[in-house]
């Protein structure tokens, strides 16, 4: 059953993938790990060996005594947190990441899928710093509930604009709006086909 299994990973059509060592170092100052172009039963495989690469580079590189600080992100959270070990994954590095001088940043468009499980809610709950941008009506309830919002923020976050938010550190709390410079910033932060500049 095993070696079934095994089979289309050392032998078969995926073994291109994963019949040597990598060709590409992940070093540098910004690392991208991107599975978008992953086939969908590679997808699985392919997060476990990003995660394994990310907790290790973390993790031995405090035991290492390297003094740099290092920030994971994960976009589209909320996929991680649907599948066990991905869960887990997030789960302990939300726990421990400090200890190793790491940040998490967990970004998902929809706050009630994480809000939906319970490693989602200790993740947010580990957080130190949150930013809540619009919500839709569907999921402010859940929202509201998680991060302890007043009336206020709760309508401030139904009628929000592009660039407002919620910046929420412990207990305090405060709205602002995100102006991005013409020149630099508006391109580099602007998604969409054809993003009108402001």
């Amino acid at each position: 059953m095993l070696a079934a299994r095994l089979y289309p990973y050392v032998a078969g059509s995926f073994k291109g993938l994963f019949d040597g060592p990598t060709s590409t170092a992940a070093a540098g100052h910004l690392v991208v790990y991107a599975i978008k172009d992953l086939p969908e039963e590679l997808k699985p495989v392919g997060t476990l060996l990003i995660l394994d690469a990310i907790w290790r580079t973390v993790s031995t590189s405090h035991h290492a005594g390297t003094r740099r600080r290092r920030l994971v992100l994960v976009d589209e959270a909320w996929l991680m947190l649907r599948a066990g070990l991905g869960a887990q994954f997030l789960f302990r590095l939300a726990k421990s990441a400090r200890k190793y001088k790491a940040g998490l940043g967990v970004i998902t468009q929809d706050a009630a899928d994480v809000l939906s499980t319970d490693v989602g809610r200790a993740v947010v709950s580990n957080a130190a710093t949150q930013v809540l941008l619009r919500q839709a009506p569907q999921a402010i309830d859940a929202v509201t509930e998680a991060f302890g919002l007043t009336d206020g923020e709760r309508a401030f976050l139904l009628s929000c604009q592009r660039g407002d938010a919620l910046l929420a550190a412990g207990a305090d709390r405060v709205a602002f709006h995100s102006i991005a410079s013409d020149d630099v910033e508006h391109d580099l932060v602007v998604t969409g086909p054809a993003a009108p500049r402001r």
